[in-house]
Formats: structure tokens, sequence, C-alpha cells
């Protein structure tokens, strides 16, 4: 509302890190008395989740082709997980903001405090977890996504700050292109998809509930990992 705006322009509202902006929420799920409802399913978070880890094409289409060179291909990604909603969030939080480069604080906003609030909405309820977890398997590609226990670990609050991505060097020397290479959309799909409407006017998914999955807290932060059978 224009009184929000008003008082962050004259400085009576601090914009920081214990709150969640409004990019992380489905527009019409919205319930101040009940922050968790439509947390982390809005539709531009979920674009710029397939534009970094699929393609920049797969953002604007219901679903997008993949090299061997993807990112997704490149982790062997298969399930999303809480480390790589966060790393998103962080990222698509400072490209909305004016800032001009890359910086992991903001003002009175604190990149790695951010990024560890969300990692905690995964640990202190375990239900909503489990359904958000379980949207996102819903509605992103199925070939995407599982962030193995070694990519998570680095992508949490203590590396994030000092580390980009692409310094993670979880690919072979010998891989002939970076990390971060992009998918090449003149590749042929590995399946034939049936496309898909924008998340907003599908009915409510089929979940595909985490395979193995649950959360942890080690030395590195928190972090979430596959538990193979």
């Amino acid at each position: 509302p224009s009184s929000f705006c008003d008082g962050v322009r004259s400085g009576l509202i601090i914009i920081d890190h214990t709150g969640f902006p409004s990019f992380l929420y489905y527009d019409d799920d919205f319930d101040p008395d009940n922050l968790d409802k439509g947390l982390l399913r809005n539709d531009e978070y979920l674009k710029a989740y397939r534009l970094i880890f699929a393609s920049p094409s797969s953002a604007s289409r219901p679903y997008g082709t993949m090299s061997t060179h993807c990112v997704i291909k490149l982790y062997q990604l298969t399930e999303v997980t809480p480390g790589s909603l966060a790393y998103v969030a962080i990222l698509l939080r400072n490209a909305l903001s004016s800032s001009p480069a890359w910086a992991a604080d903001d003002g009175q906003f604190r990149g790695h405090q951010f990024f560890d609030s969300i990692m905690k909405m995964f640990i202190d309820d375990q239900e909503w977890a489990y359904e958000t977890i379980s949207w996102w398997n819903a509605y992103v590609d199925s070939h995407i996504l599982y962030l193995s226990l070694q990519l998570t670990l680095m992508l949490s609050a203590a590396y994030l700050v000092a580390l980009p991505l692409q310094a993670l060097h979880l690919v072979p020397d010998a891989s002939p292109r970076s990390p971060m290479t992009t998918c090449s959309s003149s590749s042929a799909p590995a399946a034939v998809l049936k496309p898909l409407p924008p998340p907003r006017s599908l009915p409510r998914p089929a979940l595909r509930p985490p395979r193995h999955w649950r959360l942890c807290r080690c030395r590195f932060g928190m972090c979430s990992f596959r538990v193979e059978a």
C-alpha cells in the first residue's frame, strides 16, 4: 500500500532481513494472520528458480529443453530442496533491489540471516516444509531437482556470502564448460512433456512428496539432504 511505501521512503519503516518480501508470497494467498500461507509459492519466484537451474527459456515457457551442460544435469538435480529455494530467494531479492551489483548485505538487510530465516522455516514447521517441497516438486520440471549433500552444504549460509555458485567447483576440471553454462534451447528434450499453464491457473497439483528427504543441523549451518534407502 502507498502508506507503507511512504514509510519506507521517509525512513519510518526499515527494510531488513527479519521479514519475508512480497515476491515470496503467492499473490492471492497472503494472510497477515498466517504468514506461512502462500509463502515460497510466487510465480515470479518459480520463474527465477527455473531460469537459474534449468535455462532462461524455461522461465517463460511451461517447460524448457536442456543440454548435457545444463546446471540441472551437471549437478544431477532431481528434487527441490530448502537450500536451493533459499539460494534463489536471496539472488532474486538482490536483483529486485536498487543495489548496482551483488552484495550480501544491503543497508539493514543481512543476506546470511535472510538465508537462515528461510531455512529455519523448514526446521520449525515440518508439515509446512513437506507441503512446500511437494508443491515445488509438482510444478518444477520432472527432470529437476535434487541438490546433493555436497552442494547443499556449500550453499549454506557460511559459504553463501563468500562464494558465488560458479566458484563452488563441483564439476570436474575436465569439463569443457563452466558449471553455470545455461541450457541450449535448440537441444532436443529428454522427454515429450505436455505443456502446462502457469501455476496460478492450475488446480491444486498432485503433490510429489520428497523422496528420502530430511533436515539436519551441521557445522556448516542448516542444510537438507536425501537419505539413501
